[in-house]
């Protein structure tokens, strides 16, 4: 298992807290390059779409 690296960790940390998660809730520094590169691109995707609903003026509902 390939660790992830701290630039991938550092954005990863970036992005979470943006969407306002708890960090204590990823392992990043235990997960490997291509897990935290899935994270990444998960965490890309609802900053997406959050900016999109944000773009029509509607309201993101968090379940979390």
């Amino acid at each position: 298992m390939e660790q992830a690296t701290k630039a991938q960790i550092m954005y990863a940390e970036a992005l979470l807290r943006e969407l306002g998660y708890d960090l204590d809730d990823y392992p990043l520094s235990e997960m490997s390059k291509q897990e935290v590169s899935k994270l990444i691109d998960d965490l890309k995707d609802e900053l997406c779409g959050r900016e999109v609903l944000r773009a029509f003026g509607l309201r993101y509902e968090s379940s979390v």
